[in-house]
């Protein structure tokens, strides 16, 4: 440390013997230098082990395009207006590439240096074993990628290699994306995680107590079940991420089951928190960040979002999304509900519509998200080309013992886990957001957005509110500390 005693006395004996400039440039110096070392120490307790080495040089799997030296030096993002420069205006196929510089380039180029490379070097057999196994819930699909990022964030701060496993019918999320950085998608014995399967001893949700198999509760294995936990997961904004929940850090394999986001509460980690704000992370980017690092739609998602992706991609249009939940029920009764019972989800789109159009904007586009297929057509029927939907298909749970039985076959859940996800991208192309209060599915549309870092989402009753119509003024949207509460979380 600069400022003791000897420091003092050199600064007095130099006072009387050199000029007053020079003592001012030495001073400013050494508190410069203080302040760098207090702040690499800082990053040393941190951040997990892979981060503090230094990254190898760039490898087959670099992200074209993207500077690293560029990315060290980027400023926090400004806010900013939504009209499009003319390097914004780009085709549709680069609205998923993940070189493209937004507030999450910093983040995921050192990741990509660091996790990534620990991430392949754990697989690879180079480190020792640490893996951290994220049994894929039988849960709606927002559920289940809001639970993986939550998981992404414990695995990056204790150098665990993460890997998604998917059991029975449920979805494998190979089936809907690619992985661009690391590889996640891995297969274990069911007998070591059938305790951690949401259905167990043949009841969904059982509560009671769930016992690994004898043989296999050696040190080598950990386990943490989070579904449906609403309080366990706020340690995730307190505790040291090695020494949380139930979770012995020396076990090689950890196997955790979540559909809960705490995402955003790690932002207020003492320990891991500061580290993320200093790869320009936020409340707004959080979960967009982690996701996009993780997934990228692979071809077979990508065409079923094409009939609607050249207008959603428009950046000269102002594109509202709108997502209508009726409830689980359309999948167990039959579907007769009317878009006229849901009208002010559409007034509220007016007046998004009436308040934020300019000048510069070549048309306006309604992106209609529903599990009810007559709201759809209704709908398209009313509000015309404005209104771009699906009219063909009914919607289709993806955890189908409990929604749609009929149709537990695995290509009728591959099909319909890629029809959910393409429709998670097609909101997230939305600039603003009208969404059902009770659900995650349009939240996670909206958490993915990247347009703009202000708040941008509306949070509607499905019943027509007895107070009267809810207004949509742009000061009205929900902020992104509430929206991360609410449901599911993120």
């Amino acid at each position: 440390h600069f400022f003791d005693f000897s420091f003092l006395s050199f600064f007095s004996r130099m006072a009387r013997t050199v000029p007053t400039a020079v003592l001012a440039v030495v001073v400013v110096v050494a508190i410069i230098s203080h302040m760098q070392y207090q702040r690499k120490e800082t990053e040393r307790d941190e951040l997990p082990p892979a981060v503090l080495q230094r990254p190898p040089p760039p490898t087959a799997t670099s992200t074209p395009g993207v500077s690293g030296t560029a990315l060290a030096s980027s400023p926090r993002p400004q806010k900013e207006s939504l009209r499009p420069s003319k390097q914004k205006n780009q085709s549709t196929p680069s609205v998923f590439d993940i070189s493209a510089m937004d507030s999450c380039s910093r983040a995921i180029e050192t990741w990509r240096k660091s996790y990534a490379v620990l991430h392949e070097e754990i697989l690879s057999g180079v480190r020792r074993k640490r893996f951290a196994v994220a049994i894929i819930p039988e849960a709606g699909t927002a559920d289940q990628l809001t639970g993986a990022l939550t998981l992404f964030y414990y695995a990056l701060f204790t150098g665990r290699a993460l890997q998604f496993v998917s059991y029975g019918v449920t979805p494998h999320f190979e089936m809907a994306f690619d992985s661009p950085f690391i590889r996640w998608a891995a297969s274990y014995p069911e007998e070591l995680y059938e305790h951690m399967k949401v259905t167990y001893k043949g009841i969904f949700g059982f509560i009671g107590k769930r016992v690994p198999t004898q043989n296999k509760t050696s040190g080598a294995y950990t386990y943490w079940y989070l579904f449906n936990n609403d309080t366990a997961p706020d340690d995730f904004g307190r505790r040291n991420f090695r020494k949380i929940g139930p979770l012995n850090d020396s076990a090689p394999y950890a196997f955790l089951t979540c559909n809960r986001g705490r995402s955003y509460m790690i932002l207020g980690n003492p320990r891991h928190g500061p580290a993320l704000q200093r790869l320009g992370l936020r409340a707004e980017n959080l979960a967009r960040c982690a996701f996009r690092f993780l997934f990228k739609p692979n071809a077979p998602t990508i065409s079923k979002m094409q009939p609607f992706l050249s207008s959603m991609a428009d950046r000269l249009a102002l594109r509202i999304g709108i997502q209508i939940r009726v409830g689980d029920v359309v999948f167990i009764k039959k579907d007769e509900f009317h878009a006229r019972e849901y009208a002010h989800f559409f007034y509220c789109a007016s007046q998004i519509e009436k308040d934020r159009l300019e000048s510069w904007h070549t048309k306006v586009v309604w992106y209609l998200a529903s599990d009810s297929l007559s709201i759809r057509r209704e709908a398209k029927a009313f509000y015309g080309d404005k209104l771009i939907t699906n009219t063909l298909s009914p919607a289709v749970h993806v955890e189908c013992a409990s929604h749609n039985a009929t149709t537990c076959k695995s290509g009728f859940v591959r099909e319909a886990f890629r029809s959910a996800v393409a429709e998670l991208y097609l909101l997230s192309l939305a600039q603003y957001h009208v969404l059902t209060d009770t659900g995650g599915f349009g939240q996670m549309g909206a958490w993915l957005s990247g347009e703009t870092d202000h708040p941008h989402t509306y949070l509607l009753r499905r019943d027509w509110p007895s107070e009267g119509v809810q207004s949509c003024a742009p000061d009205r949207a929900v902020p992104f500390n509430k929206l991360s509460l609410v449901w599911s979380g993120k």
